[in-house]
């Protein structure tokens, strides 16, 4: 059989799944599995735990084999002739929060017009069943691969990665693996990351609140102040020209709720903090009073831009990309103004992350705020030469009609941790769009989180066209591991 009539099958035999990969799409959908903390003997609580479960029912349901990892992840073992060599397909079953103002309920999920809507839809419930029917494509067609093929089922991903950590520690990596939970045709460079936590103690003064509701995997797109000793009506003409403020009047005082863009903080281009849109208010309008103001303005002086200017970071790569950092989460009390921020540094020659460390904490001073590194992750690369490289471009500009280049980008996956690991699908590198006229939605990490039907599907057939090709790579003269990649 050669490629053109493998594709017409794998063509006929999705044709004939599509309804039923819907529906477990949906299923999972509906569970709210955002990775917590330890609940007994679930790591990661008992939605994560559910999660995990209803992949188990799943996977019995077609015939593929399930091991569970004490609950901070789960595993499907395809094997092979030779069980030599180990391809891993890598996947994530957590989701993050279901903040913001949603048109549509985040865990009711449901299709319209070729989209499932709903949190983790896109990311990466879709993926998650993409590689279980390509398995179950090669296993009910009888492709049997001369190596052994992984499936990995996380619930830990979004909060940070400790899932896989784990595995790894118990058992050994795959020779080579593809992580679902990218752009296809290949993200060759992934950028490192800084979290940043930090405080000042200057707040005295007229802001009693001052908060932002989501977490820290999303730009906010909502941030709520407020401030004693102002009326709403003192400043009724000044709101009508400004957009995104909303003024109420509460026991306490005037309640400021600014809305903005918010986005996955690894993409902030387009977005608009609402942080800076509530500081820009506050100050312009001169409502602070005392030391606090002197703290707001220099949040608000901090994230002016997001590429780095502001922490003397604005480096970037041709290839790579721009230095980008962006602040999460603040939360005022009674004591002291509390900060998260996370930097995203592109990997070149020119930058290692000492420089990157060393001018965080030099501005923090500056600022005159203490500041934490409460997590860190050194840039990922893998050459966009290697064999694996060019198999995942050719099957994925294959499908897509159209010549798909390797690509950097500043989110992070598995390949973080992963060794020879590739992060490729389920969307597409610049093709791949939300149906949302909304900015702020529709994305992962956004409200009303959607994820077209058939780009999933396509990522079944690249998954089963690429696994078939890894594996004669694996199985030839050139199959022998040489270097980390």
């Amino acid at each position: 059989m050669n490629k053109i009539e493998l594709i017409n099958k794998i063509d006929e035999w999705i044709k004939a799944k599509r309804g039923n990969y819907v529906k477990d799409v949906i299923s999972a959908v509906n569970i709210p599995s955002i990775s917590g903390g330890a609940e007994g003997i679930y790591p990661y609580g008992r939605a994560c735990a559910k999660m995990l479960d209803f992949m188990q029912e799943a996977m019995e349901r077609y015939t593929l084999p399930y091991q569970n990892h004490e609950y901070h992840c789960a595993s499907s073992l395809i094997m092979g002739k030779k069980g030599n060599k180990e391809i891993g397909l890598f996947c994530h079953t957590d989701v993050v929060p279901a903040v913001g103002e949603w048109e549509f309920e985040p865990f009711s999920a449901f299709e319209k017009e070729g989209h499932i809507y709903g949190r983790g839809s896109n990311d990466n419930k879709g993926s998650v069943f993409s590689c279980v029917y390509a398995l179950r494509f090669l296993q009910e067609n009888d492709y049997v691969l001369n190596s052994n093929v992984r499936l990995f089922l996380g619930a830990n991903e979004e909060a940070g990665m400790n899932d896989c950590k784990y595995y790894l520690q118990k058992y050994k990596a795959p020779d080579y693996s593809i992580v679902a939970d990218s752009w296809f045709p290949l993200s060759a460079s992934e950028k490192g990351r800084f979290v940043f936590s930090a405080k000042t103690n200057k707040v005295k003064g007229n802001l009693l609140r001052f908060f932002t509701e989501n977490d820290s995997t999303s730009i906010p797109g909502e941030c709520f102040a407020v401030l004693s000793g102002v009326a709403v009506q003192d400043l009724a003409e000044n709101v009508k020209n400004t957009e995104g403020i909303k003024l109420i009047d509460t026991v306490d005082g005037m309640e400021v709720v600014a809305s903005g863009v918010g986005n996955h903080p690894a993409f902030p281009e387009g977005t608009i903090n609402a942080v800076k849109r509530c500081a820009d208010f506050l100050l312009e309008n001169q409502l602070l009073i005392g030391e606090v103001k002197e703290s707001v303005k220099n949040i608000r002086d901090s994230i002016l831009d997001y590429y780095g200017e502001a922490f003397r970071l604005d480096f970037r790569d041709e290839f790579a990309g721009r230095t980008t950092h962006v602040l999460t989460k603040v939360l005022l009390t009674s004591d002291s103004l509390n900060l998260e921020y996370i930097f995203c540094y592109p990997a070149v020659s020119t930058l290692n992350k000492e420089q990157v460390y060393k001018k965080i904490v030099k501005h923090f001073t500056e600022m005159d705020m203490t500041c934490e590194c409460v997590k860190e992750w050194t840039p990922h690369y893998v050459d966009p030469n290697h064999e694996i490289a060019h198999i995942l471009c050719e099957n994925s500009s294959l499908v897509y009609g159209k010549k798909l280049k390797p690509f950097a980008m500043a989110g992070g996956t598995y390949t973080w941790v992963l060794p020879n690991s590739f992060a490729a699908g389920p969307n597409v590198h610049h093709i791949t769009q939300s149906l949302y006229k909304i900015p702020g939605h529709g994305f992962p990490h956004q409200p009303d989180e959607c994820m077209n039907i058939d780009v999933w599907l396509n990522g079944i057939k690249i998954y089963i066209l690429s696994l078939i090709e890894i594996d004669e790579w694996l199985s030839g003269p050139n199959g022998i591991i040489q270097q980390e990649v």
